[in-house]
């Protein structure tokens, strides 16, 4: 499990939240993930805003996962979600975005969570979180 760590840019208003790597029902423990290329992967995003300021603002959350390759023929590969901002204090989120290891390609990778507020026109507002997942190590195996 990784806490979100956010940037107060915005007074009266806060995120507060961990996130969690998944291989299938299972979850993975540790800063050095291994996974195998055939398996399917969830990163599961927990987090509630809180503070009177939630009242003024709207927009969607920008949900990212960055899995940056390390070594020659460096990659990224970013899933991303959108979900509708509820100007409430203590709403919470729930967002589970699903990959398969196949997708990263094999290798050694940074994986890196972010959460970022925009408006509803589309311009970034002053509130980000991100979470350091670790490192994860994709493979290619056959089965014996």
């Amino acid at each position: 499990m990784a806490v979100v760590k956010f940037e107060e840019f915005v007074p009266m208003f806060q995120v507060d939240g961990d996130i969690n790597f998944w291989a299938e029902e299972n979850p993975l423990k540790g800063e050095s993930l291994t996974l195998k290329a055939d398996q399917k992967y969830i990163v599961k995003l927990n987090w509630t805003q809180l503070g009177p300021l939630c009242y003024a603002l709207s927009g969607k959350w920008i949900c990212n996962i960055y899995f940056e390759k390390m070594g020659p023929q460096e990659t990224t590969f970013t899933p991303q979600k959108k979900v509708d901002f509820i100007p409430v204090p203590g709403n919470e989120y729930k967002v589970e975005m699903e990959f398969f290891g196949k997708a990263l390609g094999q290798g050694v990778y940074r994986v890196v969570a972010e959460l970022l507020l925009e408006s509803n026109s589309g311009i970034p507002m002053p509130v980000a979180a991100f979470a350091d997942l670790g490192w994860g190590h994709v493979y290619y195996a056959i089965d014996m």
